[in-house]
Protein backbone atom coordinates (compact mmCIF):
# COMPACT_ATOMS: atom_id res chain seq x y z
CA UNK A 1 0.00 0.00 0.00
CA UNK A 2 1.41 3.38 -1.03
CA UNK A 3 0.61 6.53 0.90
CA UNK A 4 -0.05 9.64 -1.20
CA UNK A 5 -0.27 13.35 -0.39
CA UNK A 6 -0.22 16.68 -2.20
CA UNK A 7 3.23 17.36 -3.62
CA UNK A 8 4.65 13.89 -3.09
CA UNK A 9 8.01 13.73 -4.86
CA UNK A 10 10.94 11.38 -4.63
CA UNK A 11 14.35 12.98 -4.29
CA UNK A 12 15.86 13.92 -7.65
CA UNK A 13 19.43 12.80 -7.12
CA UNK A 14 20.65 15.32 -9.68
CA UNK A 15 19.68 17.95 -7.10
CA UNK A 16 22.55 16.69 -4.93
CA UNK A 17 25.32 16.51 -7.54
CA UNK A 18 26.53 19.94 -6.45
CA UNK A 19 25.87 20.00 -2.70
CA UNK A 20 26.36 23.03 -0.50
CA UNK A 21 29.83 23.40 1.05
CA UNK A 22 30.51 22.49 4.66
CA UNK A 23 32.68 25.05 6.44
CA UNK A 24 34.93 23.84 9.25
CA UNK A 25 34.20 26.08 12.25
CA UNK A 26 35.71 24.36 15.29
CA UNK A 27 37.82 21.37 16.25
CA UNK A 28 38.29 19.64 19.58
CA UNK A 29 41.13 17.20 20.12
CA UNK A 30 42.68 17.81 16.70
CA UNK A 31 40.05 16.08 14.51
CA UNK A 32 38.57 17.09 11.19
CA UNK A 33 40.93 18.73 8.74
CA UNK A 34 40.25 19.03 5.02
CA UNK A 35 37.11 17.34 3.71
CA UNK A 36 34.51 15.96 6.12
CA UNK A 37 36.52 13.03 7.45
CA UNK A 38 36.16 10.72 10.41
CA UNK A 39 39.36 11.16 12.31
CA UNK A 40 36.88 12.07 14.99
CA UNK A 41 33.16 12.67 15.30
CA UNK A 42 31.41 15.00 12.87
CA UNK A 43 28.94 17.57 14.17
CA UNK A 44 27.01 19.60 11.58
CA UNK A 45 24.90 22.71 11.96
CA UNK A 46 22.36 23.02 9.16
CA UNK A 47 19.41 21.45 7.36
CA UNK A 48 19.89 17.69 7.56
CA UNK A 49 18.88 17.26 3.91
CA UNK A 50 21.82 19.44 2.88
CA UNK A 51 24.09 17.65 5.35
CA UNK A 52 23.19 14.20 4.01
CA UNK A 53 23.71 15.43 0.44
CA UNK A 54 27.16 16.64 1.50
CA UNK A 55 27.91 13.26 3.11
CA UNK A 56 26.86 11.39 -0.03
CA UNK A 57 29.10 13.64 -2.14
CA UNK A 58 31.99 12.97 0.24
CA UNK A 59 31.73 9.20 -0.12
CA UNK A 60 29.57 8.13 2.83
CA UNK A 61 26.98 6.21 0.77
CA UNK A 62 26.67 2.75 2.31
CA UNK A 63 28.97 3.57 5.25
CA UNK A 64 26.53 4.02 8.19
CA UNK A 65 25.83 0.95 10.33
CA UNK A 66 23.14 2.57 12.49
CA UNK A 67 20.85 5.56 12.07
CA UNK A 68 18.72 6.72 14.99
CA UNK A 69 16.20 9.43 14.15
CA UNK A 70 14.15 11.37 16.68
CA UNK A 71 12.42 13.77 14.27
CA UNK A 72 9.58 16.22 14.93
CA UNK A 73 6.49 14.27 15.92
CA UNK A 74 3.98 16.51 14.17
CA UNK A 75 2.67 17.36 17.61
CA UNK A 76 1.61 20.93 16.88
CA UNK A 77 3.51 22.10 19.96
CA UNK A 78 6.26 24.63 20.60
CA UNK A 79 9.35 23.36 22.41
CA UNK A 80 11.37 25.50 24.79
CA UNK A 81 14.38 25.14 27.02
CA UNK A 82 14.59 26.52 30.50
CA UNK A 83 17.10 29.33 31.02
CA UNK A 84 19.09 28.77 34.20
CA UNK A 85 21.71 30.90 35.90
CA UNK A 86 24.79 29.41 37.47
CA UNK A 87 26.22 29.53 40.93
CA UNK A 88 25.13 30.20 44.49
CA UNK A 89 23.04 33.23 43.51
CA UNK A 90 20.74 31.14 41.37
CA UNK A 91 17.57 31.70 43.43
CA UNK A 92 17.73 35.50 43.52
CA UNK A 93 19.01 35.85 39.96
CA UNK A 94 16.32 33.60 38.53
CA UNK A 95 13.65 35.72 40.18
CA UNK A 96 15.16 38.74 38.41
CA UNK A 97 15.32 36.79 35.15
CA UNK A 98 11.66 35.82 35.50
CA UNK A 99 10.75 39.48 35.78
CA UNK A 100 12.79 40.34 32.71
CA UNK A 101 11.24 37.49 30.73
CA UNK A 102 7.69 38.61 31.65
CA UNK A 103 7.30 35.76 34.08
CA UNK A 104 8.92 33.13 31.86
CA UNK A 105 12.39 31.60 31.95
CA UNK A 106 11.91 29.69 28.70
CA UNK A 107 13.59 30.12 25.32
CA UNK A 108 11.83 28.82 22.20
CA UNK A 109 13.93 26.18 20.42
CA UNK A 110 11.70 24.92 17.64
CA UNK A 111 8.10 24.77 16.47
CA UNK A 112 6.57 21.41 15.55
CA UNK A 113 3.65 22.73 13.51
CA UNK A 114 3.04 21.43 9.99
CA UNK A 115 0.41 20.80 7.38
CA UNK A 116 0.01 17.06 6.91
CA UNK A 117 1.41 17.06 3.37
CA UNK A 118 4.46 19.20 4.27
CA UNK A 119 5.33 16.93 7.23
CA UNK A 120 5.07 13.75 5.14
CA UNK A 121 7.17 15.21 2.31
CA UNK A 122 9.76 16.43 4.81
CA UNK A 123 10.14 12.93 6.24
CA UNK A 124 9.89 11.18 2.86
CA UNK A 125 12.89 12.98 1.36
CA UNK A 126 15.04 12.48 4.43
CA UNK A 127 14.28 8.78 4.78
CA UNK A 128 15.37 8.21 1.18
CA UNK A 129 18.68 9.89 2.00
CA UNK A 130 19.11 7.82 5.16
CA UNK A 131 18.65 4.64 3.14
CA UNK A 132 21.39 5.73 0.72
CA UNK A 133 23.78 6.30 3.61
CA UNK A 134 23.06 3.00 5.38
CA UNK A 135 25.46 0.10 4.92
CA UNK A 136 24.10 -3.27 3.77
CA UNK A 137 24.36 -4.44 7.39
CA UNK A 138 22.86 -1.20 8.69
CA UNK A 139 19.67 -0.47 10.60
CA UNK A 140 17.29 2.42 11.19
CA UNK A 141 15.53 3.16 14.48
CA UNK A 142 12.86 5.82 13.97
CA UNK A 143 11.44 7.31 17.16
CA UNK A 144 7.87 8.68 16.94
CA UNK A 145 4.62 8.91 18.86
CA UNK A 146 1.02 8.22 17.89
CA UNK A 147 0.60 11.43 15.83
CA UNK A 148 2.32 10.24 12.66
CA UNK A 149 3.73 6.77 13.30
CA UNK A 150 1.17 4.94 11.16
CA UNK A 151 1.72 7.20 8.14
CA UNK A 152 5.50 7.03 8.53
CA UNK A 153 5.33 3.24 8.80
CA UNK A 154 3.78 3.13 5.30
CA UNK A 155 6.48 5.47 4.00
CA UNK A 156 9.23 3.29 5.46
CA UNK A 157 7.62 0.20 3.92
CA UNK A 158 7.76 1.94 0.54
CA UNK A 159 11.37 3.10 0.88
CA UNK A 160 12.99 0.12 2.62
CA UNK A 161 10.56 -2.64 1.63
CA UNK A 162 8.13 -4.40 3.95
CA UNK A 163 10.55 -7.31 4.24
CA UNK A 164 13.03 -4.96 5.93
CA UNK A 165 10.63 -4.04 8.72
CA UNK A 166 11.85 -5.77 11.88
CA UNK A 167 9.94 -4.62 14.94
CA UNK A 168 7.66 -1.96 16.36
CA UNK A 169 9.19 -1.21 19.75
CA UNK A 170 6.98 0.21 22.46
CA UNK A 171 8.88 2.37 24.95
CA UNK A 172 6.84 3.05 28.07
CA UNK A 173 7.67 6.58 29.21
CA UNK A 174 7.21 5.85 32.93
CA UNK A 175 5.00 7.01 35.75
CA UNK A 176 2.36 9.61 34.91
CA UNK A 177 1.15 12.47 37.09
CA UNK A 178 -0.34 15.93 36.70
CA UNK A 179 -2.46 17.02 33.76
CA UNK A 180 -1.72 13.90 31.69
CA UNK A 181 -3.38 11.69 34.26
CA UNK A 182 -6.55 13.82 34.15
CA UNK A 183 -7.45 12.91 30.55
CA UNK A 184 -10.92 11.42 30.09
CA UNK A 185 -9.44 8.53 28.13
CA UNK A 186 -6.81 5.84 28.40
CA UNK A 187 -3.65 7.60 29.54
CA UNK A 188 -1.04 7.80 26.77
CA UNK A 189 2.24 6.59 28.19
CA UNK A 190 4.47 5.35 25.39
CA UNK A 191 6.46 6.27 22.30
CA UNK A 192 6.94 3.98 19.31
CA UNK A 193 10.28 3.14 17.68
CA UNK A 194 10.16 1.61 14.20
CA UNK A 195 13.08 -0.73 13.53
CA UNK A 196 14.08 -1.33 9.89
CA UNK A 197 17.19 -2.79 8.29
CA UNK A 198 18.84 -2.38 4.89
CA UNK A 199 19.18 -6.14 4.30
CA UNK A 200 17.57 -8.69 6.68
CA UNK A 201 20.22 -11.28 5.86
CA UNK A 202 23.13 -8.99 6.72
CA UNK A 203 21.92 -6.72 9.53
CA UNK A 204 23.92 -6.42 12.72
CA UNK A 205 22.00 -7.57 15.78
CA UNK A 206 23.51 -8.38 19.14
CA UNK A 207 20.76 -10.03 21.19
CA UNK A 208 20.12 -8.34 24.52
CA UNK A 209 19.26 -10.02 27.82
CA UNK A 210 17.95 -8.68 31.10
CA UNK A 211 19.79 -10.22 34.06
CA UNK A 212 17.88 -12.59 36.30
CA UNK A 213 16.68 -10.93 39.48
CA UNK A 214 18.53 -11.70 42.68
CA UNK A 215 17.31 -14.93 44.21
CA UNK A 216 15.72 -16.22 41.00
CA UNK A 217 15.53 -20.01 40.92
CA UNK A 218 14.74 -22.18 37.95
CA UNK A 219 11.91 -24.53 38.78
CA UNK A 220 12.25 -28.32 38.70
CA UNK A 221 9.98 -30.44 36.52
CA UNK A 222 7.55 -31.21 39.35
CA UNK A 223 7.45 -32.86 42.76
CA UNK A 224 7.03 -36.34 41.28
CA UNK A 225 10.31 -36.00 39.42
CA UNK A 226 12.27 -35.42 42.56
CA UNK A 227 14.12 -32.55 40.92
CA UNK A 228 14.80 -29.48 43.03
CA UNK A 229 14.72 -25.82 42.09
CA UNK A 230 18.19 -24.65 41.15
CA UNK A 231 19.96 -21.34 40.49
CA UNK A 232 19.34 -19.90 37.06
CA UNK A 233 21.94 -20.48 34.38
CA UNK A 234 22.30 -18.60 31.13
CA UNK A 235 22.37 -15.00 30.00
CA UNK A 236 19.06 -13.88 31.45
CA UNK A 237 15.70 -12.95 29.98
CA UNK A 238 15.84 -12.14 26.26
CA UNK A 239 14.63 -8.57 25.84
CA UNK A 240 11.21 -8.09 24.26
CA UNK A 241 9.94 -5.32 21.99
CA UNK A 242 8.17 -3.64 24.92
CA UNK A 243 10.65 -1.60 26.98
CA UNK A 244 10.40 -0.23 30.50
CA UNK A 245 7.41 -2.43 31.19
CA UNK A 246 8.61 -4.44 34.19
CA UNK A 247 10.52 -4.08 37.43
CA UNK A 248 13.48 -5.81 35.76
CA UNK A 249 13.60 -3.27 32.94
CA UNK A 250 13.62 0.25 34.35
CA UNK A 251 14.10 2.90 31.68
CA UNK A 252 11.88 5.87 32.57
CA UNK A 253 12.07 8.91 30.33
CA UNK A 254 14.56 11.53 31.45
CA UNK A 255 11.77 14.08 31.05
CA UNK A 256 10.02 12.80 34.20
CA UNK A 257 13.17 12.62 36.30
CA UNK A 258 13.68 15.73 38.37
CA UNK A 259 17.35 15.29 39.27
CA UNK A 260 18.97 13.31 36.46
CA UNK A 261 22.63 14.28 35.99
CA UNK A 262 22.19 13.73 32.24
CA UNK A 263 19.83 16.68 31.84
CA UNK A 264 21.01 19.41 29.50
CA UNK A 265 17.83 21.59 29.67
CA UNK A 266 17.28 20.96 25.95
CA UNK A 267 13.66 19.91 25.22
CA UNK A 268 12.80 16.38 24.01
CA UNK A 269 16.11 15.02 25.32
CA UNK A 270 16.26 11.21 25.36
CA UNK A 271 17.90 8.92 27.90
CA UNK A 272 21.41 7.58 27.48
CA UNK A 273 20.08 4.20 28.63
CA UNK A 274 17.64 4.13 25.70
CA UNK A 275 20.31 4.95 23.12
CA UNK A 276 22.79 2.58 24.72
CA UNK A 277 20.34 -0.30 24.28
CA UNK A 278 19.87 0.54 20.59
CA UNK A 279 23.55 1.20 19.84
CA UNK A 280 24.85 -1.93 21.55
CA UNK A 281 22.23 -4.09 19.81
CA UNK A 282 22.65 -2.81 16.26
CA UNK A 283 26.30 -1.78 15.96
CA UNK A 284 29.74 -2.93 16.99
CA UNK A 285 32.76 -0.98 18.28
CA UNK A 286 34.25 1.12 15.50
CA UNK A 287 30.99 1.23 13.53
CA UNK A 288 29.50 4.50 12.31
CA UNK A 289 26.35 5.80 14.06
CA UNK A 290 24.35 8.71 12.64
CA UNK A 291 21.68 11.02 14.10
CA UNK A 292 20.49 13.87 11.88
CA UNK A 293 17.90 15.17 14.36
CA UNK A 294 20.52 15.28 17.09
CA UNK A 295 18.88 17.68 19.58
CA UNK A 296 20.70 17.36 22.89
CA UNK A 297 23.28 14.94 21.45
CA UNK A 298 22.43 11.76 23.35
CA UNK A 299 23.19 9.54 20.33
CA UNK A 300 26.63 11.09 19.84
CA UNK A 301 27.33 10.95 23.58
CA UNK A 302 26.55 7.24 23.84
CA UNK A 303 28.34 6.43 20.59
CA UNK A 304 31.45 8.16 21.97
CA UNK A 305 31.20 6.31 25.28
CA UNK A 306 30.79 2.91 23.59
CA UNK A 307 33.63 3.28 21.10
CA UNK A 308 31.61 4.01 17.98
CA UNK A 309 32.26 6.69 15.39
CA UNK A 310 29.47 9.21 14.99
CA UNK A 311 27.85 11.84 12.82
CA UNK A 312 25.37 14.28 14.39
CA UNK A 313 23.42 17.11 12.83
CA UNK A 314 20.89 19.72 13.89
CA UNK A 315 19.62 22.95 12.36
CA UNK A 316 19.26 24.59 15.78
CA UNK A 317 22.32 26.54 16.93
CA UNK A 318 21.55 25.94 20.63
CA UNK A 319 21.34 22.20 19.95
CA UNK A 320 24.78 22.25 18.32
CA UNK A 321 26.17 24.21 21.29
CA UNK A 322 24.62 21.67 23.67
CA UNK A 323 26.17 18.75 21.81
CA UNK A 324 29.53 20.52 21.58
CA UNK A 325 29.62 21.15 25.33
CA UNK A 326 28.40 17.64 26.15
CA UNK A 327 30.98 15.87 23.97
CA UNK A 328 33.84 18.05 25.18
CA UNK A 329 32.93 17.15 28.76
CA UNK A 330 32.71 13.42 27.96
CA UNK A 331 35.99 13.29 26.07
CA UNK A 332 37.73 15.52 28.59
CA UNK A 333 36.69 13.20 31.41
CA UNK A 334 37.54 9.94 29.62
CA UNK A 335 40.54 10.88 27.47
CA UNK A 336 41.80 7.79 25.63
CA UNK A 337 40.23 5.34 28.09
CA UNK A 338 37.31 4.28 25.86
CA UNK A 339 38.43 1.44 23.60
CA UNK A 340 38.05 2.30 19.95
CA UNK A 341 36.85 5.87 20.59
CA UNK A 342 38.62 8.74 18.86
CA UNK A 343 38.91 11.56 21.44
CA UNK A 344 38.24 14.32 18.94
CA UNK A 345 35.50 15.85 16.83
CA UNK A 346 34.89 18.74 14.48
CA UNK A 347 32.01 21.16 13.90
CA UNK A 348 30.90 22.05 10.40
CA UNK A 349 28.45 24.70 9.25
CA UNK A 350 26.48 24.19 6.05
CA UNK A 351 26.70 26.94 3.49
CA UNK A 352 29.16 29.02 5.45
CA UNK A 353 26.51 31.28 7.01
CA UNK A 354 27.93 33.60 9.63
CA UNK A 355 27.40 32.95 13.33
CA UNK A 356 27.07 35.09 16.42
CA UNK A 357 30.71 36.10 16.74
CA UNK A 358 32.42 39.30 17.75
CA UNK A 359 36.04 40.31 18.03
CA UNK A 360 38.18 42.41 20.35
CA UNK A 361 35.72 43.13 23.14
CA UNK A 362 32.50 42.76 21.20
CA UNK A 363 30.14 39.84 21.05
CA UNK A 364 26.96 38.21 19.87
CA UNK A 365 23.55 39.54 20.83
CA UNK A 366 24.91 42.75 22.35
CA UNK A 367 27.31 40.96 24.69
CA UNK A 368 30.57 42.45 25.93
CA UNK A 369 33.43 40.57 27.58
CA UNK A 370 36.30 42.31 29.35
CA UNK A 371 39.57 40.36 29.30
CA UNK A 372 43.03 40.90 30.72
CA UNK A 373 45.69 39.03 28.72
CA UNK A 374 49.38 39.22 29.55
CA UNK A 375 52.61 37.25 29.27
CA UNK A 376 54.34 35.59 32.17
CA UNK A 377 57.60 34.37 30.70
CA UNK A 378 56.77 31.73 28.08
CA UNK A 379 53.20 31.45 29.35
CA UNK A 380 50.16 33.59 28.69
CA UNK A 381 47.62 34.32 31.42
CA UNK A 382 44.07 35.11 30.31
CA UNK A 383 41.61 36.46 32.89
CA UNK A 384 37.96 37.40 32.28
CA UNK A 385 37.24 40.59 34.21
CA UNK A 386 33.56 40.98 33.40
CA UNK A 387 30.70 40.06 31.10
CA UNK A 388 27.39 41.69 30.25
CA UNK A 389 24.61 41.22 27.74
CA UNK A 390 22.12 43.85 26.62
CA UNK A 391 19.37 41.24 26.57
CA UNK A 392 19.78 40.71 30.32
CA UNK A 393 19.67 44.26 31.69
CA UNK A 394 18.05 43.30 34.99
CA UNK A 395 20.99 41.04 35.82
CA UNK A 396 23.72 43.67 35.60
CA UNK A 397 24.31 43.47 39.37
CA UNK A 398 24.51 39.68 39.33
CA UNK A 399 27.96 38.05 39.44
CA UNK A 400 28.89 37.94 35.74
CA UNK A 401 29.92 34.31 36.08
CA UNK A 402 26.30 33.29 36.65
CA UNK A 403 25.61 34.34 33.05
CA UNK A 404 28.33 32.13 31.52
CA UNK A 405 27.69 28.53 30.50
CA UNK A 406 31.25 27.73 29.42
CA UNK A 407 34.49 29.11 28.02
CA UNK A 408 36.93 27.82 25.39
CA UNK A 409 40.44 28.96 24.42
CA UNK A 410 42.42 28.67 21.18
CA UNK A 411 46.15 29.22 21.75
CA UNK A 412 46.91 30.16 18.12
CA UNK A 413 43.73 31.23 16.31
CA UNK A 414 43.96 31.36 12.52
CA UNK A 415 40.97 33.67 12.09
CA UNK A 416 38.78 30.99 10.55
CA UNK A 417 38.66 27.72 12.52
CA UNK A 418 38.54 27.75 16.33
CA UNK A 419 40.80 24.93 17.56
CA UNK A 420 39.93 24.25 21.17
CA UNK A 421 43.02 24.04 23.35
CA UNK A 422 41.29 24.39 26.70
CA UNK A 423 37.67 24.27 27.82
CA UNK A 424 36.13 25.37 31.12
CA UNK A 425 32.81 23.52 31.48
CA UNK A 426 31.31 23.54 34.99
CA UNK A 427 29.99 20.13 36.01
CA UNK A 428 27.08 21.43 38.07
CA UNK A 429 24.64 24.33 37.80
CA UNK A 430 25.89 25.64 41.14
CA UNK A 431 29.44 25.95 39.84
CA UNK A 432 30.97 28.89 37.99
CA UNK A 433 33.59 28.98 35.26
CA UNK A 434 37.05 29.73 36.61
CA UNK A 435 37.58 32.85 34.51
CA UNK A 436 41.38 32.66 34.80
CA UNK A 437 43.50 30.48 32.53
CA UNK A 438 47.21 29.82 32.01
CA UNK A 439 48.37 28.78 28.55
CA UNK A 440 51.91 27.35 28.68
CA UNK A 441 54.69 27.83 26.15
CA UNK A 442 52.93 30.21 23.78
CA UNK A 443 55.16 31.11 20.80
CA UNK A 444 55.74 34.76 19.96
CA UNK A 445 53.20 36.19 17.55
CA UNK A 446 50.51 33.67 18.48
CA UNK A 447 46.92 34.91 18.39
CA UNK A 448 44.97 34.06 21.53
CA UNK A 449 41.21 33.62 21.10
CA UNK A 450 38.68 33.21 23.89
CA UNK A 451 35.09 32.16 23.24
CA UNK A 452 32.38 32.81 25.84
CA UNK A 453 28.97 31.12 25.56
CA UNK A 454 26.29 32.61 27.80
CA UNK A 455 23.01 31.24 29.17
CA UNK A 456 21.05 32.56 26.17
CA UNK A 457 23.38 30.84 23.72
CA UNK A 458 25.20 33.95 22.53
CA UNK A 459 28.82 33.38 21.58
CA UNK A 460 31.34 36.16 22.12
CA UNK A 461 34.76 35.77 20.51
CA UNK A 462 37.58 37.82 22.03
CA UNK A 463 40.86 37.89 20.07
CA UNK A 464 44.30 39.31 20.81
Amino acid sequence: MLLTWDGKRKPDWSDYNNPRPAMLRETFGGGGEGDCDLRGGLLFEGDNLAVMARLLADGYAGKVQLAYLDPPFGSGANYVRKIRLRGDQVGRAERDLAKFENGSMNQLQYTDQWSESSYLQFMYERLWMVKELLADNGSLYLHLDSNEVHAIKLICDEIFGRECFQRQIIWRIGWISGYKSAARNWIRNHDTILFYCKDPGKMIFNKTYLPYQEGYLRRGSGSSSGKKDRPAAGKGYPLEDTWNCSAADRMDSIQIKSFSKEKTSYPTQKNESLLERIILASSNPGDLVMDVFAGSGTTAAVAQKTGRRWIACDANHIAVQTINRRLQAIIGASGDEIAGANPSFSIWEMGGAGGDEGGGGGGGGGSIVSVDCRRDGADVIVAIMGYSNLELPKLTKTDWRSLIEWVSLDRNYDGRTFNVYLSDIPKDIKQYVSGRYTIPNVPGGAVIALKVIDILGHETLWVK
